[in-house]
């Protein structure tokens, strides 16, 4: 069992360490110096508690506790940047859940045209991003009589209209 806890920028300049085979390679590499690798190959040692290189002057060579670690950090980093795109998508309004209440004659005519002009605007936003995947619409339609969905029901500011509150939402 480990005593600290590895964090992800020790990963990512034991990596750069592995792959350039030494600190000044790989502070050019990270955009630091040699003294700031040194130092953070040393806090990343602490904290695993065994050495992870064998330096012999301004070579280095990874120990098998640092291959083992580099093996892994690639798939954990990768983890990592999967899960912070995931949160930017979704705080920035690029992918998430969109929940829609509305009335009966609104379903048939305001619905089917917001929807069509919102995947347009995500077609436009692609099309600029040079992706030619959209994402696939999940569309899961409910209905009930109002006294059924109404506490999930709160005003926004989405064009002065009504949004579901996720929290209690039953749709």
């Amino acid at each position: 069992m480990l005593d600290g806890v590895i964090e992800a920028r020790h990963l990512r300049v034991l990596r750069a360490v592995a792959t350039t085979g030494s600190f000044s390679a790989a502070g050019r590499e990270l955009g630091c110096t040699q003294p700031a690798v040194s130092q953070q190959m040393k806090a990343l040692e602490a904290s695993v508690g065994t050495p992870l290189l064998v330096r012999a002057g301004r070579e280095m060579r990874l120990t098998q506790a640092g291959e083992a670690l580099v093996r892994h950090a690639g798939t954990i980093l990768a983890g990592l940047t999967a899960a912070e795109e995931e949160v930017a998508a979704i705080a920035g309004l690029r992918a998430g859940r969109v929940r829609l209440v509305s009335f009966p004659s609104g379903s048939s005519t305001l619905v089917p045209a917001a929807l069509a002009l919102g995947m347009e605007e995500e077609r436009a936003v692609h099309t600029a991003a040079g992706s030619q995947q959209l994402p696939v619409p999940q569309i899961r339609v409910r209905s009930g009589k109002a006294g059924e969905i109404c506490h999930c029901v709160t005003p926004c500011a989405v064009r002065g209209g009504y949004g579901v509150n996720d929290r209690t939402s039953p749709i």
